[in-house]
């Protein structure tokens, strides 16, 4: 018992550490402060000549995974969730049709890239928050390519119920203007969240934790579906993780379809997968007897979805 708690530790304070190194890789970006004009003609200037991607998901994905074997490249730079609570202050917004922060998410976007172009010929920019709104952001931003990453449906209810989403039985339905008690520190959480899942009240306050998460995970993959439908196929790549975990040459494969060559050791690929994981976000979890039939469900639909973009991004 002693020996697996000190293991557990030891494994907790290098995940800290190569988080800490990870997050250390975040560039500094003070086009944010120059006048909006300013950072839209250096935009429209260097993208003549400069490459942009967005990258989506679900969560859960192998975001930052695969930022750090973009980063690992001489002509690239990747970050993940770069300002967490504006993104997810636009999703939350966008799940409930508002439009009104539209405009400053892509000045926030352009800005980024900007930053990026300075010392790189790609700028990755990645947010699961760019669920909703996704042909908005191409039509605005017009990236050259789109990447969506797809975990399996188990390995998303898995780490989310690791992480507590939804611990809570309290469930926030309608659109609020002031963030709740509970979720001032953390804002994204409840942005993030507490989207609009088309259900109503009654029927989400008879849901358990599991039974949410499977929701919220279905849904919001059926939404970057619909939203990838409105945008040109051959600018969308499917990331899947099932077959990029740990396989080295379909990560080389799949980057160099989108301008970027994977150049470092096989060795050290293997390596960079710890730099951003842990192992209790993918303990497993227990399914009790009367939420089987409704994850199931949810599962199906997930997986059918799967399908589907599978399907048109191989046409």
């Amino acid at each position: 018992m002693i020996i697996s708690m000190s293991l557990f530790k030891i494994n907790y304070l290098k995940y800290l550490f190569n988080f800490w190194r990870f997050k250390k890789k975040q560039k500094k970006n003070d086009l944010t402060k120059k006048k909006l004009n300013l950072i839209e003609e250096k935009y429209e200037q260097l993208k003549k000549n400069k490459k942009l991607i967005i990258a989506t998901q679900v969560g859960r994905g192998g975001g930052k995974w695969l930022a750090d074997m973009i980063n690992s490249t001489k002509s690239a730079y990747a970050y993940g969730e770069r300002n967490r609570i504006k993104e997810s202050y636009f999703r939350y917004l966008r799940s409930f049709k508002d439009k009104s922060f539209d405009k400053s998410m892509i000045n926030i976007i352009k800005s980024e890239a900007v930053n990026d172009w300075e010392e790189n010929y790609v700028s990755y920019i990645s947010s699961p928050y760019f669920s909703h709104g996704l042909e908005f952001l191409d039509k605005e931003l017009k990236p050259d390519k789109i990447v969506v990453l797809i975990p399996s449906f188990v390995h998303l209810i898995t780490s989310f119920k690791n992480k507590n989403w939804y611990k809570s039985k309290k469930f926030y339905f309608n659109k609020r203007k002031k963030i709740p008690k509970e979720f001032e520190n953390y804002p994204n959480h409840f942005y993030g969240r507490y989207i609009n899942l088309n259900l109503n009240k009654k029927k989400i306050n008879q849901l358990t934790q599991l039974q949410k998460i499977s929701l919220f995970v279905s849904e919001t993959l059926e939404k970057i579906f619909q939203e990838c439908k409105k945008i040109k196929k051959k600018k969308i790549m499917i990331f899947e993780l099932e077959k990029a975990d740990q396989n080295f040459s379909y990560c080389k494969k799949f980057l160099k379809n989108i301008d970027i060559d994977l150049s470092i050791s096989e060795k050290k690929f293997l390596s960079l997968k710890y730099n951003t994981s842990r192992k209790h976000e993918n303990k497993k979890i227990y399914i009790d007897t009367y939420e089987i039939k409704w994850v199931e469900t949810k599962e199906k639909k997930y997986n059918k979805i799967k399908k589907k973009f599978l399907h048109i991004c191989k046409k």
